[in-house]
């Protein structure tokens, strides 16, 4: 009974002791300033985290625009010169009617020079073609035009056709007149004449007794 009652003094006096207090009062300090630390470091590190994962990928976006803008404009505006074509016939150069046809037959000194026995004959200035003759074995005007396209520049377009035909005289010329951006890329303006630079002619002639004996294809539009 004595210690049981001792107990009760005992508690009654530690309630009523000032450190009591001021333990409980620091304990409860400590808990509420724990609680606030944990409470402010959650909204900082979400703050800090969005903006950083948000820059690179805008960043990525606006250099991959840049690239592929700059691809397209080298695309569609390369630097191209302009086209030329390679081929034997009237304004090409010599050798190619060598490498074709194989070396002139008739002496190197004459005022024509002569290919393929005598078939083609070439009046040249500076090594290149600018009057061809054509013994040809057309048998009608449309062949004879197969003809002349295979020894004319590759981009050469008909402005003009036409026949002349003295009177009396069994002799019929059928004109056709060219033009050519490779001709006129090729050749000094004087030697086109009068004729717009580019032009040429093609002059098949022909009579009752032989048909078509002959073709020439020359710089200008003098027939």
């Amino acid at each position: 009974m004595n210690s049981f009652k001792g107990g009760n003094k005992l508690k009654k006096t530690i309630y009523k002791k000032w450190w009591f207090w001021v333990i409980i009062i620091l304990f409860v300090g400590a808990i509420a300033n724990l609680k606030t630390e944990e409470t402010e470091i959650v909204p900082n590190e979400t703050v800090s985290t969005s903006p950083v994962s948000n820059e690179p990928e805008e960043q990525t976006q606006v250099e991959d625009t840049g690239n592929t803008e700059k691809t397209e404009k080298n695309v569609e505006s390369p630097n191209q010169s302009e086209a030329t074509s390679n081929w034997v016939g009237i304004g090409a150069d010599l050798t190619a009617f060598e490498e074709k046809f194989g070396a002139p037959s008739n002496a190197s000194d004459d005022l024509f020079t002569n290919y393929s026995n005598d078939k083609y004959s070439c009046l040249a200035v500076d090594n290149k073609c600018i009057n061809l003759t054509i013994n040809t074995e057309a048998s009608n005007i449309d062949e004879a035009i197969v003809e002349i396209n295979t020894m004319s520049p590759t981009d050469a377009k008909v402005i003009q056709r036409y026949e002349l035909k003295e009177d009396g005289a069994d002799y019929l010329r059928t004109i056709i007149v060219y033009q050519s951006e490779i001709l006129k890329n090729n050749f000094e303006q004087s030697l086109f004449g009068d004729a717009e630079p580019g032009t040429f002619i093609a002059i098949i002639k022909s009579n009752q007794t032989e048909g078509i004996f002959a073709t020439v294809l020359g710089l200008g539009d003098n027939p």
